[in-house]
């Protein structure tokens, strides 16, 4: 492997840009977010030679709609929204020379919590219900797991990291996993737009920052797949070979 600690800072400005685009294209829902610049630290490791997060960001989107028609349309029910980003990147050298970041792993985890607009504390924490926790992750080495898949869990959030105390608990299969495409970080904020705003997919698709971004994110790994795929796409193509 390529040695990419050099890389570190024009990663991290590329997942910044990618935070900051989305809070752009998307300023007419008038939701808020927090930080309003995405920090990431990344840690090298010389032995593996992957660059790897070592800490995990959390990324607030407050007074998210439910489901939101169009402009002007009010969403009875409004979401708040936890994003934690946690992966690790490798460095391969192309064909004319260049160098591509690839992810080996990767895991976005989502919770999603019932908005309060008049919150009720106890000991310094809001209650709040919690409506759904769902990870994507990317796991090329478990032969039982479908290399992307989403899971849905029961493990929201740290109460004590967004000083909220869940009111309910999830009940979920865990071992249920999902195949899906490639879901990395901009497939997830994407994802939000296009499931409870669509109306504002033109917004944030026409934005020069959230298109130009996309060439300087670390890209999600193919070969896992395409190795196995001889001219058509078998169920069992999405788990490693």
């Amino acid at each position: 492997m390529m040695d990419i600690s050099k890389d570190k800072a024009d990663i991290f400005h590329a997942y910044r840009n990618l935070w900051s685009s989305f809070q752009q294209a998307t300023r007419r829902i008038a939701a808020r977010f927090n930080p309003q610049e995405l920090m990431i630290d990344y840690k090298y490791d010389v032995r593996t030679g992957l660059l790897g997060t070592s800490n995990v960001p959390i990324l607030q989107i407050i007074r998210w709609p439910l489901h939101l028609r169009g402009p002007g349309h009010a969403s009875k029910k409004q979401l708040d929204i936890y994003i934690e980003l946690n992966h690790s990147i490798k460095g391969e050298q192309t064909e004319n020379g260049n160098v591509e970041h690839i992810l080996t792993e990767s895991k976005v985890k989502v919770t999603y919590l019932l908005h309060v607009d008049v919150p009720k504390y106890q000991n310094n924490m809001i209650d709040c219900d919690v409506i759904e926790v769902v990870h994507y992750d990317l796991a090329q080495k478990a032969s039982d797991h479908p290399i992307f898949h989403a899971q849905f869990a029961n493990d929201p959030i740290n109460e004590s990291l967004i000083n909220r105390r869940y009111t309910n608990t999830l009940s979920r299969l865990e071992q249920l996993r999902i195949a899906t495409p490639p879901m990395d970080l901009r497939a997830v904020l994407f994802g939000l737009v296009a499931d409870h705003v669509p109306y504002a997919l033109k917004d944030l698709s026409q934005n020069h920052l959230w298109k130009s971004v996309e060439q300087k994110l670390p890209s999600m790994p193919c070969d896992s797949i395409r190795e196995q795929i001889n001219g058509r796409m078998k169920n069992t193509h999405w788990y490693p070979p």
